[in-house]
């Protein structure tokens, strides 16, 4: 069994004659788990890969006007941000413009891909937005809240961040007296979630490919790049044990292979 017991002796030192046989067992584990759980890994990929090749490009445009609406992805609930809009929307194509949250300028046409300098610039857009302006309540569902907002006196939670305003609550907030608050755009994009093309993807849906900096091509098998592109991580997990001279236990990878595990 692996003894959990710190080695506090640096490179120059050395290990002591204690520390040298507590951890062999850790180090014989780690290059075990190379050649054995790198292979339920790629087990992983292979199954996914089956299961996705037949999803390709097949045509331009699927005609859907359905999509998805991009917020940033947190680590957890109100924690650290681990995916910003900018990055989230780059090199995908608008399924309904892009509005100012102010002024309700139209800053992105609908059908239109998405670039890094666009992106960096309506994804990092924010304003404040008077309450107390005419028209207010007519545009407010082009916005979102940056931030939550609270009651000055109860200092109960009026709009959460990332919240879409609405005309109801734009009255809720001119009660409770608050003026201003900051927004941001709203973002819904085309998604292969949402395509309706029959057998596999259209290219508006899929955006842009990655590599070339420009549309996907048609043909191009989307479904084995998306397996490999979950795969590889799935690799990485299990070099985790290894990195760590096997005492931390190794749950990434049984926990992707439970949600892939057939029902």
């Amino acid at each position: 069994r692996v003894i959990e017991w710190p080695v506090i002796s640096n490179f120059r030192e050395g290990l002591s004659i204690f520390e040298y046989f507590i951890s062999t067992h850790g180090a014989r584990k780690g290059t075990a788990d190379t050649a054995l759980r790198t292979a339920t890994a790629g087990y992983l990929t292979r199954r996914l890969v089956d299961a996705c090749v037949d999803v390709i490009v097949k045509e331009y445009d699927c005609g859907t006007k359905q999509g998805i609406e991009v917020d940033p992805l947190y680590f957890a609930p109100k924690g650290e941000i681990m995916e910003d809009i900018p990055e989230r929307i780059y090199g995908r194509v608008t399924a309904e413009p892009i509005y100012h949250p102010v002024t309700g300028e139209v800053l992105v046409p609908a059908g239109t891909m998405i670039d890094r300098v666009t992106a960096e610039k309506v994804g990092r857009l924010e304003a404040e937005l008077d309450l107390s302006a005419p028209g207010v309540e007519e545009r407010a569902h082009l916005a979102k809240s940056v931030q939550e907002v609270v009651h000055p006196e109860t200092f109960q939670v009026l709009v959460r961040a990332n919240e879409a305003l609405t005309p109801e609550l734009v009255q809720e907030l001119r009660a409770a007296g608050v003026q201003k608050i900051r927004v941001r755009p709203r973002f819904i994009v085309r998604s292969p979630v949402t395509c309706q093309t029959a057998g596999g993807v259209c290219q508006l849906c899929y955006g842009m490919d990655l590599a070339f900096h420009r549309l996907v091509e048609k043909g191009t098998a989307v479904g084995i790049i998306a397996a490999q592109s979950i795969g590889e991580p799935g690799t990485q997990l299990t070099m985790r044990t290894f990195h760590t001279g096997g005492v931390r236990r190794l749950r990434g990878l049984a926990r992707l292979k439970e949600l892939f595990r057939p029902r």
